[in-house]
């Protein structure tokens, strides 16, 4: 065969596919978190460890299973979808079960996909772990054997990218291609967790490994420390190509030694720029900031809206990990007042206008205290 008949031979097996544009029906892209995480598209979550991302890809798989709200829709619920999990670094007996149970999920809903099995394997072990070079059709039966799955966690991807480099950028991009078709092929949102590398420079090249992470991603999400709170993080946008910049968001994780806890989400967005907040240097800490700093934040969010019985925000608060002693400071830095309403005491901020009228269909005759008969009693 001669140079040109195996040039035709060659173009033969490459046919262009055309897709005329006037055939294309035009949609708006479905949210499974409205402006954070889209179905049918790669998203990315980045952040040094330690800093809680496994726990927030739980937290978002926990409100997926039952449809509860997310942190800043507090209104807007949803239908359940269910949820396939690849973790590649804890174990599900004693840190993902207990996590999951502490945040309330629908454990029928969440599948774990722990490893493939091969038939005919000629290396004598018939199970191996994932290897997204070449298992998207595994997850394709995982999908097939799922009621209604809207999202697919996989913990760290690193973990599953099978001998292919996660520092060069094609290996890299030729994995990501294939999961990104899945995830539009399946129409469900891929959340990826990976780590930051040490050192300097933009948040997006300090996504550990290639770029294609960040480029195969049309949304990323970054995770750090709030500088002047060392019990806060914030998750902020690291890059957003199909919606506007909302901000982020702040969360706490309360902890009381194990490794079960919940992520308590602030409601107010964090408009700060991720890079600014990686390049300010951590606020050295004094006896216990970062704890009352957080109550403040919270006790200020609380009660923008108006006064509030005592009872419903000493609940709230230790929902959230805030002591009974940790408010009372919080409540004396910020200026907090107590109004006694019939047989309930009510806090608002100083400056607040909104008066307790109307409560129970009567006029308030509020009562100020400022000694210790103020509501904990």
């Amino acid at each position: 065969m001669d140079l040109n008949a195996a040039s035709q031979a060659v173009r033969s097996h490459a046919t262009p596919q055309l897709v005329c544009l006037s055939n294309v029906v035009p949609r708006a892209v479905d949210w499974l978190w409205r402006n954070r995480i889209a179905v049918g598209k790669v998203t990315l979550l980045a952040g040094d460890p330690g800093l809680g991302k496994s726990f927030v890809s739980l937290d978002i798989a926990s409100r997926v299973s039952t449809g509860a709200p997310w942190p800043d829709e507090p209104d807007v619920t949803r239908t359940p979808a269910d949820v396939i999990l690849l973790s590649g670094e804890d174990a599900l007996d004693d840190t993902v079960r207990p996590r999951v149970d502490a945040m309330g999920a629908d454990c029928d809903r969440i599948k774990a996909l722990q490893g493939i099995i091969v038939s005919h394997s000629r290396a004598g072990d018939p199970e191996r772990g994932v290897d997204l070079s070449k298992d998207i059709a595994a997850l394709d039966e995982a999908m097939d054997q799922m009621n209604d799955c809207k999202l697919v966690v996989i913990d760290p991807i690193s973990v599953y990218l099978g001998d292919a480099n996660s520092n060069d950028n094609g290996e890299v991009r030729r994995v990501l291609s294939g999961l990104t078709r899945f995830a539009e092929r399946r129409n469900v949102a891929v959340l990826l967790i990976t780590h930051l590398r040490k050192g300097e420079g933009s948040p997006i090249n300090r996504v550990i490994g290639s770029i294609g992470f960040v480029a195969a991603a049309r949304a990323g999400l970054i995770i750090v420390k709030d500088p002047q709170n060392h019990d806060r993080r914030l998750m902020l946008p690291l890059k957003n190509n199909i919606a506007p910049d909302n901000g982020g968001l702040a969360y706490s994780i309360p902890r009381e030694g194990d490794q079960s806890g919940t992520v308590c989400w602030e409601p107010d967005p964090v408009l700060l720029d991720a890079g600014d907040v990686l390049a300010t240097p951590p606020k050295r800490r004094g006896p216990c900031p970062g704890v009352r700093d957080h109550a403040k934040a919270w006790l200020l969010t609380f009660l923008k809206e108006g006064p509030q019985p005592t009872a419903t925000i000493a609940a709230r608060a230790k929902e959230c990990g805030i002591s009974e002693a940790t408010l009372r400071r919080a409540r004396e830095e910020l200026g907090v007042t107590s109004t006694k309403w019939g047989h309930a005491f009510w806090w608002q901020l100083p400056d607040n206008a909104l008066a307790l009228e109307g409560v129970d269909g009567q006029q308030a005759q509020p009562e100020q205290l400022d000694g210790p008969d103020d509501g904990w009693a």
